[in-house]
């Protein structure tokens, strides 16, 4: 924590790895994530978790040969009983917002289809025109 203050960060995120076992302690005001990649595990209370990010959802843009891990169909059902917000991750594009909208997800984290695009301003743009987009 000697890092946090020297550095005045405002959260924590937890990779699958680096996660404590649940249930995880409050960390004075700061916000807690972690990622997850397996749907059995959203099922534990990890206490302070304030969010999540669940990937891969749709085939990796970034991570060749990432293939996407849930069943679309199921997964609605998932985060519906899931008691944190869930933040979509993997393959993440404009043209897939909608359905990330519509599976229920809190938000979208994306990395590759905006590294990977010819004009990331225009794949920026496309991407929060798609997020405000009913």
């Amino acid at each position: 924590m000697q890092c946090q203050g020297a550095a005045a960060a405002q959260g924590i995120h937890y990779t699958e790895r680096s996660r404590p076992r649940p249930p995880l302690p409050p960390k004075d005001n700061l916000t807690i994530s972690s990622a997850f990649h397996d749907l059995q595990q959203l099922d534990v209370n990890y206490g302070a978790l304030d969010y999540a990010f669940l990937s891969p959802i749709f085939d990796s843009i970034s991570k060749a040969g990432y293939q996407a891990a849930f069943d679309l169909d199921h997964l609605t059902t998932c985060i519906a009983a899931c008691n944190i917000p869930l933040v979509a991750l993997g393959g993440i594009t404009a043209a897939n917002i909608p359905h990330v909208k519509r599976l229920g997800f809190s938000g979208a984290a994306v990395l590759g289809s905006v590294w990977s695009s010819r004009d990331p301003v225009v794949a920026c743009t496309e991407l929060l025109t798609a997020c405000a987009s009913p």
